[in-house]
């Protein structure tokens, strides 16, 4: 749905080009969190099983973006799609088939910021800027012969509603002002407004009379903070 919905976005500000630039983009992005509610059931879960290998925690979000900014001036308006993922796999023998589980806890999000441009050279333009993004978290997971892992779907397990702010500073490397191309880094300060029940972990991990060991709410915010690399295009001037 918020695939579907990016593009239709994007293309309502071309009408605005001819003002200043226009990018599209893509990139990826990696950050990092802790959050020791979701760490309970699986350190739990390492403790109970015969694993032949661990089962890891939630430590790296990291996924695809696709941009569209348009600047002016010393202004910075952007909207992307991005979507962070972070897994936790286990694996352990079922007679000799070597079988892994996974675990997916992804956020994925529609978001629209605004910057300025506190720093700007012919080839360098720093932005300071925020964000609010709407989207959703969802946690899914399979199991199989590790073998054939890459070929199974995952399976939602839950789903809910994200709202979150991103607090940033882009740093936008090129050849000229007039490039047709640049790059950019983005550290980053993701902040979820919700906290995500990982109580759901356990519903996956264990049969029912040992879901409640940890509790039966095991909220958290899963707040992170990252880097992220954009390759950009000015469309305008690439059309022109």
């Amino acid at each position: 749905m918020l695939r579907k919905a990016f593009p239709f976005c994007m293309f309502l500000w071309l009408p605005f080009g001819m003002a200043g630039q226009i990018n599209l983009g893509l990139g990826m992005q990696l950050g990092y969190y802790r959050m020791e509610n979701a760490d309970k059931p699986i350190d739990r879960f390492n403790q109970s099983g015969f694993l032949t290998k661990r089962m890891g925690l939630f430590r790296l979000p990291g996924g695809e973006i696709y941009l569209a900014s348009l600047r002016h001036d010393s202004w910075l308006l952007e909207l992307n799609l991005n979507t962070k993922r972070a897994r936790a796999s286990a694996e352990s023998f079922s007679g000799n088939v070597l079988n892994r589980r996974d675990l997916r806890f992804s956020m994925q999000g529609i978001s629209l910021g605004g910057g300025y441009a506190f720093v700007e050279t012919p080839t360098l333009v720093c932005f300071g800027g925020i964000s609010l993004e709407l989207g959703y978290m969802r946690l899914s997971t399979r199991t199989g012969a590790k073998e054939n892992i890459g070929q199974i779907q995952y399976a939602t397990v839950d789903r809910t509603g994200l709202t979150a702010v991103t607090i940033f500073s882009k740093l936008v490397f090129r050849s000229d002002p007039e490039a047709i191309t640049s790059w950019s880094l983005s550290p980053y300060l993701h902040l979820p407004l919700q906290r995500y029940d990982f109580h759901r972990v356990a519903m996956v991990l264990f049969p029912p009379t040992e879901w409640n060991a940890d509790g039966n709410s095991l909220p958290a915010r899963p707040w992170n903070f990252g880097l992220a690399l954009n390759f950009d295009i000015d469309i305008v001037r690439l059309l022109l």
